[in-house]
Formats: structure tokens, C-alpha cells, sequence
């Protein structure tokens, strides 16, 4: 019978063939065969069968790190969700203080209505002030439920629709420099890191083309175990040893093939270097149209609290003027107007400012901060 052949990936060890036959005399003979074969060139050491392995290696890091990015991509989209959220929970509220000024207006303007204080022109004014800010709250509100119902089922926590976001609209964070921005894309980027791991795999590649090119060239080590006996057990025992060390080379005639691979692999890494020096230039750029906006409204959020704090006060003149009978309550009204469009203006150009620093954090895989080594 014939035994199979084992590979260790390095060489071949194995028993080649183990025979045993009979004669009408019950004369028994075994013959026992052990070859081991080790290359010299190509395949030395595996390194054909290594290859492989290295390769399926940086494959399954090159999977992970996009499954990172496809988590990052969900955490970004729904972190500008969440902002949009707190937005509209802003907006809401300045509606409904906007409400409830218009709603006290009216009131005071009925009541010197009553005592032919005022004309009732100003009670048709007020009231006109007080439906259009009912609007413009109901709309709102509108709108945030929505939202925030969206953001329950996305994150299956019920608990959401009966919350109010938590998060300092406001806050001003440390911005990064152009250059300190671009040093972090060079060393966290994990699209950079994933061209990267895909040129070591044409790498590998190219080692295995140049391998192909090598000749066969085999060590072989045989050795013979052979008996033969009237007893049945003694016949399996070896008694004669014969020893065989011979050389096998195998040199192809035309191996055109592995070469032609071997100038492929050397234009796919050039591919993939232009094509990595594409996305670095891309992702830098991106980052500094995102840091320069940054800059600029750091710089607009100071005007809007500034365009705030004037709109107040003009209000409280326009409504010391209208008190004392010196102005109209049409000037009021287009004043408190103004006061809560300009916290409005705040508020969205906040969220905004708020939206591009995430957008930043993604940019720097720092929103999702899993590497692959």
C-alpha cells in the first residue's frame, strides 16, 4: 500500500511506499521507502508558502481598517444628526422666549387699549407679532421632534424621546494649525495606512514573481528499509538499509510569464504611490478649507454676540420710546424682531462652527481613534 507524502511548507518528508507481499510458500517481503526533499533556490525556506500567508495577513488588516472607517462614517453622520438636534433645541427655546414676549405685548397693548392709551392699530400690530411667532415656534418644535425621533431609532433607546440634548452649543475648542493638521494626516490616516499595506502586498507579490523565476533546484535524501521473511511479524522488521542522495534541477525553457508579472507588480506599486500622494493631497486640502472656515468663524461668532448685545439694547430704547408715548409700537416690534433673529444667526452659525470641527476630527481618524498597526 502507499502511504501519502506529508508537507511542512519547508520540504517534503513522508513515506513514499511501504509494500508487502506473499508467496504460496508464506514467504513475506516489506519494502519501506522514507524521501525527504529540501529546495535550494526557488521556494528556499518556503518562502513561496510564506508569502501567502503574509499576504492573507495585511488583507485582513487592510478589511479592518476599512470597517473602522465605515463605523467612523456612521459616528460622523450622525454626530452632524445631534448637532442639528441641539441647533433646533436652540431655536426652539429662543422661539418660545420670542413667544412669550409678543404673548406680553399683546397683553400690555390690550390693556391700554382699554384705557384709549394706545389706538387699535397697535392692538392689531401685537397680535399680527403674536400669531407669526406661534408659527415660527410650531414650526420649529415641528422640526425638532422629528429629529430627535430619528435619533431614538437610530440609537433603539426610547429614552431619547423624552430628552433634551446636552451639549454647550458655544463652546469654542483650540484650533490646529496647517501644520500641525498635516502631520497628524501623515501619521493617523487610516486611508494612507491602507494604500500603504496594499503596496506591501504587491510587494509580496513581486517576491513570489521573482521566486517563479528562479529554477527548481532539489536536494533529495532516500532511504531504503527492505525484508523479507517466512514469519509474517519478522518481515515487517527492516533488515537491509540502502541510502540515496541525489540533486534535482529544473530549469524552465521559457519563463516569460513571471517575468511580465514581475514588471506588472513594479507599475502597480507606481500606481499605488501616485494614487497615495492623490488621497494625501486631497485630505490636506480638505483640511485646510475646514481649519481656514474655522478661523473665520471663531471671528463671526464674536459679531453675532456683538450684533446680540446692540439689538438688545436697541429694543429697550424702542420700547422706552413706545412708553412714554414718544415712539411706535411698529419700531417694537421690528426691534424685538431683530433681537431674536440675531440669537437665531448665533445659534446657526455656532452649529456650524460645531459641524466643521467634527468634520475635522473625522478627517483626522480621531473621531474613531482605532489604528491598525
Amino acid at each position: 500500500m502507499a502511504l501519502p507524502v506529508l508537507d511542512d511548507n519547508l520540504n517534503i518528508i513522508g513515506v513514499n511506499s511501504f509494500d508487502l507481499q506473499t508467496s504460496s510458500q508464506k514467504f513475506y517481503q516489506s519494502n519501506l521507502r522514507l524521501i525527504y526533499s529540501q529546495p535550494l533556490l526557488q521556494n528556499f525556506k518556503g518562502t513561496l508558502d510564506r508569502l501567502g500567508m503574509e499576504s492573507s495577513e495585511i488583507s485582513s488588516d487592510i478589511a479592518d481598517i476599512q470597517a473602522i472607517e465605515n463605523q467612523e462614517d456612521f459616528l460622523l453622520i450622525n454626530g452632524l444628526k445631534f448637532l442639528d438636534w441641539v441647533l433646533l433645541s436652540e431655536q426652539k427655546n429662543i422661539a418660545s422666549e420670542r413667544k412669550e414676549l409678543a404673548d406680553l405685548q399683546y397683553e400690555q397693548t390690550v390693556r391700554k387699549r382699554e384705557s384709549n392709551l394706545v389706538d387699535e392699530i397697535d392692538v392689531l400690530r401685537s397680535k399680527d407679532a403674536v400669531l407669526k411667532a406661534d408659527q415660527i415656534a410650531m414650526l420649529i418644535t415641528a422640526q425638532w421632534k422629528g429629529l430627535q425621533a430619528e435619533l431614538a431609532a437610530i440609537a433603539q433607546n426610547p429614552k431619547i424621546l423624552n430628552s433634551e440634548p446636552q451639549f454647550n452649543l458655544y463652546s469654542i475648542v483650540p484650533l490646529l494649525t496647517i501644520e500641525q493638521g498635516s502631520k497628524k494626516l501623515k501619521s493617523n490616516s487610516r486611508l494612507i495606512s491602507a494604500l500603504s499595506k496594499q503596496q506591501e502586498i504587491i510587494g509580496i507579490q513581486k517576491i513570489g514573481s521573482q521566486e517563479l523565476v528562479k529554477p527548481q533546484l532539489y536536494i533529495n535524501s532516500e532511504i531504503f528499509l527492505k525484508n523479507g521473511d517466512d514469519s509474517y511479524n519478522d518481515a515487517l522488521l527492516p533488515k537491509e538499509t540502502d541510502y540515496n542522495l541525489s540533486l534535482q534541477l529544473s530549469f524552465p525553457m521559457n519563463n516569460s510569464s513571471a517575468k511580465s508579472r514581475v514588471a506588472q507588480n513594479d507599475l502597480q506599486v507606481y500606481q499605488l504611490e501616485l494614487a497615495t500622494q492623490n488621497v494625501l493631497l486631497n485630505l490636506e486640502s480638505a483640511l485646510k478649507n475646514l481649519l481656514i472656515q474655522l478661523e473665520d468663524f471663531e471671528q463671526i461668532l464674536e459679531m453675532n454676540n456683538l450684533q446680540i448685545e446692540t439689538a438688545r439694547n436697541k429694543t429697550d430704547e424702542e420700547l422706552k420710546r413706545y412708553n412714554l408715548g414718544r415712539g411706535d409700537l411698529t419700531f417694537v416690534i421690528q426691534s424685538q424682531d431683530s433681537e431674536a433673529q440675531a440669537r437665531l444667526s448665533y445659534a446657526q452659525n455656532a452649529a456650524t462652527y460645531q459641524a466643521l470641527n467634527l468634520q475635522v476630527t473625522a478627517l483626522l481618524d480621531e473621531l474613531l481613534p482605532q489604528k491598525i498597526n
